[in-house]
């Protein structure tokens, strides 16, 4: 299919359109210097979370599905531990989801689920039957939807630029040029899935970690 992609398209289509390999430069991110580190320097992380922005559908023309798992140190630094985008079906990014948070022992998958809405329950327990799964000793599923009140794509990822800038935020050697790339285009180019699926992940963390590093 790739092959005869790029017959069709020309590689630099292939690159921009397949890959999302797009160099543009302007992007709300794309300034940015980004802290790395190796798995092996990473802290002890008192809180995890793994956040999913989904597509509906899987067809060449359809937006990405973003995974995010991330991790906040004692420091109050979050460390960016594994990133995923791919054009998959609801199901496949569900099943990844479920394998990288047992992986990472994060005991809640939150999805933003403003399509699709409690379909994404069923999806989910069609996931758990293909591992064959135990329901009780899987990661739960917890559905959130962006609202007014949340702003919208620009809005929510301007709020976690401000931890980047001041040196908050480190991403961890592995996945880190998937989310980087997702970033530097953000939010000129689509796909967005990913940069979102950053942003609840980066929320949640912010939110949920505060009282235990006062």
């Amino acid at each position: 299919i790739c092959q005869q992609q790029i017959f069709t398209w020309g590689y630099s289509a292939f690159l921009r359109e397949a890959q999302h390999e797009v160099d543009i430069d302007g992007g709300m991110f794309s300034h940015l210097e980004y802290r790395r580190c190796k798995k092996a320097d990473v802290p002890n992380l008192i809180m995890l979370s793994c956040c999913i922005d989904p597509a509906v559908t899987s067809t060449d023309h359809s937006d990405s599905n973003g995974i995010q798992i991330d991790g906040i140190g004692y420091d109050g630094k979050i460390y960016r531990l594994y990133s995923w985008e791919e054009q998959a079906s609801p199901l496949a990014t569900i099943t990844q989801a479920i394998n990288k948070a047992l992986e990472y022992q994060i005991e809640t998958i939150i999805l933003e689920g403003n399509q699709g809405s409690d379909a994404w329950y069923s999806v989910y327990e069609r996931a758990l039957a293909f591992l064959e799964i135990p329901e009780e000793t899987a990661p739960s599923l917890e559905i959130i939807k962006a609202s007014g009140s949340t702003g919208g794509k620009a809005e929510r990822a301007s709020q976690m630029l401000a931890d980047y800038e001041n040196g908050s935020i480190i991403h961890v050697e592995g996945t880190h040029l998937v989310l980087e790339r997702a970033l530097n285009r953000f939010p000129l180019a689509k796909p967005f899935d990913l940069v979102d699926a950053a942003f609840w992940s980066w929320n949640n963390l912010r939110n949920g970690a505060s009282w235990l590093l006062e």
